[in-house]
């Protein structure tokens, strides 16, 4: 790396992005955010842009020696109507085409495109070991991703480097799938979905941004890679660890399959799906994982000052 090299973040105000922003300036680059509103960020450059209008400012491409595109719709912030799925596809693949569609115009292309993707490119694949290599699955989950993905490709077709990660559930107590967990057990319940066989990928916060951080700095990391821990937990040992870990008394106790669809409807399937995703070619590109055990990761989140 070049001293002070710069990065655009797109999605930079979110749960990844947010921790993101703190590692790579410990690391020296030099951060700049897009956002629908101009505002102040600490020290921070926040430039403005609006990806359904199509507008952008232009001196954040100008400026960027990296992407990095982390921008789209909450997939569990609404229930699935056909608008709500068209919208979570669109902010994804239209977020991408701006900003391709900008470099090309200002000739200004980056040194490297990395873009966030999800596991639930995979689809419900049960006890399936699954690598990079294996297709996508079916469900609204595996293509909003397949999507992701195919508009992260217009950048490697210009020969820029693209990285793309599929991001397993990441683990923190600042946002994301964690929190909404652990809100019932302020009262003393822990549940875990359906008959909690399912397999969850995880992910610790600390270990996806420095794998971000090595695609920037390693110029043979190309492709796509699983972002998740090298070892996956059914849904139910999950919620037994996370109990373990908790500061609290709680009773474990299952949320069966047909509530779980009475209230949150297709959307369901972000729980209620498995995949045993594999994290070895991170690791053979050199990765070593900070929190590869989920102990130690609740540990780490629960315990953590922030």
């Amino acid at each position: 790396m070049e001293q002070g090299e710069s990065v655009l973040i797109a999605g930079g105000t979110g749960l990844i992005g947010d921790r993101l922003c703190q590692i790579l300036t410990q690391n020296g680059y030099r951060i700049m955010l897009l956002s629908r509103k101009k505002h102040k960020n600490g020290n921070i450059p926040v430039y403005e842009w609006n990806v359904e209008q199509g507008t952008i400012d232009e001196n954040a491409i100008l400026r960027a020696d990296y992407i990095i595109n982390l921008a789209g719709a909450g997939i569990a912030e609404k229930r699935w109507s056909a608008e709500r799925k068209k919208h979570i596809i669109e902010s994804r693949t239209q977020s991408a085409a701006l900003l391709f569609d900008t470099c090309k115009r200002l000739n200004h292309f980056p040194k490297a495109y990395l873009s966030a993707s999800a596991i639930g490119y995979y689809g419900d694949r049960g006890n399936d070991i699954l690598d990079e290599e294996d297709e996508a699955g079916k469900g609204f989950l595996s293509e909003s991703c397949t999507a992701w993905e195919n508009a992260a490709q217009i950048f490697s077709n210009e020969n820029i480097r693209t990285v793309v990660y599929r991001i397993g559930i990441v683990l923190s107590t600042q946002g994301g799938a964690l929190v909404e967990t652990i809100k019932p057990m302020r009262f003393g319940l822990c549940s875990y979905f359906g008959n909690g066989r399912q397999y969850f990928s995880w992910v610790h916060i600390d270990d996806i941004c420095n794998m971000i951080l090595r695609g920037l700095e390693d110029e043979d990391m190309t492709g796509t890679f699983n972002a998740v821990a090298p070892n996956p937990s059914s849904n139910k040992e999950f919620t037994k660890t996370l109990r373990k870990c908790y500061p609290k008394f709680t009773i474990l106790a299952p949320v069966p399959t047909f509530m779980m669809r009475l209230i949150m409807g297709e959307m369901a399937d972000i729980v209620l799906t498995s995949s045993i995703v594999s994290s070895a070619k991170i690791e053979q590109q050199g990765f070593v994982f900070q929190y590869p055990e989920l102990e130690m990761a609740f540990k780490d989140v629960l315990f953590r000052e922030v």
